[in-house]
């Protein structure tokens, strides 16, 4: 279990969701995965090469996300984080 502060809140990571899909019309990719046990939310992150890091895109509440900042034809690697967010700690 890995723990990240910020503020008074903290999140907690949760079971990986299952079934994490990826698909393109050659404009936008769309992700998706079967909601996580627990999960209140989700980040979604795309490696970037230049960088040699991972880029948070999104936190989302949503078991869907849209990637439309891509542009070229190019490789797109991504990862996602579910967590539960306990409030007021």
């Amino acid at each position: 279990v890995v723990f990240r502060t910020i503020a008074k809140d903290i999140y907690v990571v949760v079971n990986i969701p299952k079934k994490f899909t990826a698909t393109t019309d050659n404009v936008v990719i769309n992700l998706s995965w079967s909601k996580s046990s627990n999960a209140t939310g989700y980040e979604i992150y795309r490696y970037d090469r230049v960088r040699d890091a991972w880029k948070l895109l999104a936190t989302t509440t949503s078991t869907s996300y849209t990637d439309s900042s891509v542009s070229g034809a190019d490789i797109f690697k991504y990862k996602m984080r579910a967590f539960y967010e306990m409030k007021g700690l």
